[in-house]
């Protein structure tokens, strides 16, 4: 009967995807400001160069932590209050600490890859001639986390001259519960890391968390999601490939909603960090 208990939770807990309040570990500001229109130049909208946008949800499994950040990268385009005066720069947030890193980029025969190395991050980016960003090969070494269990996922966007990318680092919580065959209910509840990145009317981002009875960790829960604006800033996203839905509102510093997958549910928000 327990197995059979466990077995059917897990289940449920697969079904379950969602986003809630921020952190003080996700508080750290921005270096730069938050643009209201798009900063690319129309010469990059379609070249590997110009303004890139991203956030990076994870899990730190060793130490049983999730991981939270978003980047924007600039490349040869001038934009007001530079981080940097070299002409290819990011600025990384990751767990809380900010980084300006100064980078380069080469070529390989298929794409461009930039790159942007200091003491604690080793940060590459491929992208192609036409500006798509070959997201497979993206790659983040961290100093600390060389020798642990980790995975990241990487959504990125590039912004154009008539499109202005935001993006937001979050997390969600919720609850749920389990009726037992034999009687009774089991109650647990979810949490975790959400992250998303908005381009005019669509968003895609990641999340990853889990589910706790009795604050006693026992299903990790992660994926990606996509939503769409349907008008008047009314926002919907699907999760679990349909299987669940969150609504809510994108402010110009803020998002923040309610997510539901069948009888579980609860809310998720997000903080403007580019």
């Amino acid at each position: 009967m327990i197995k059979k208990i466990l077995a059917s939770i897990l289940l449920i807990s697969m079904l379950v995807i969602f986003i809630q309040c921020p952190t003080a570990d996700i508080e750290s500001p921005p270096a730069e400001y938050f643009p209201s229109e798009p900063e690319a130049l129309a010469v990059n909208d379609r070249s590997n160069d110009g303004i890139y946008k991203g956030v990076i949800t994870g899990k730190d499994r060793t130490a049983g932590k999730e991981i939270t950040g978003s980047f924007k990268m600039v490349a040869n385009n001038d934009i007001p209050n530079r981080a940097s005066s070299n002409s290819i720069y990011v600025i990384l947030n990751f767990n809380g600490e900010t980084a300006t890193i100064d980078g380069s980029s080469s070529w390989d025969g298929y794409c461009y890859n930039y790159g942007f190395i200091n003491d604690k991050y080793n940060f590459k980016i491929p992208i192609l001639k036409t500006g798509t960003v070959d997201t497979y090969n993206v790659s983040l070494i961290v100093k600390g986390y060389e020798n642990k269990d980790v995975f990241f996922y990487f959504n990125i966007s590039k912004e154009t001259s008539d499109k202005l990318i935001k993006a937001y680092e979050g997390n969600f919580n919720g609850s749920g519960s389990y009726s037992l065959d034999s009687g009774g209910t089991i109650n647990y509840t979810i949490k975790g890391v959400w992250n998303t990145i908005i381009e005019e009317t669509s968003t895609e981002g990641a999340y990853f968390g889990g589910c706790y009875i009795s604050d006693s960790f026992f299903q990790n829960i992660n994926a990606e999601f996509d939503g769409q604006d349907t008008g008047n800033n009314n926002w919907n996203i699907s999760l679990n490939d349909g299987r669940g839905t969150a609504t809510g509102k994108v402010y110009e510093r803020y998002a923040s909603g309610t997510w539901t997958v069948g009888s579980d549910k609860g809310t998720w928000y997000g903080k403007r960090k580019f």
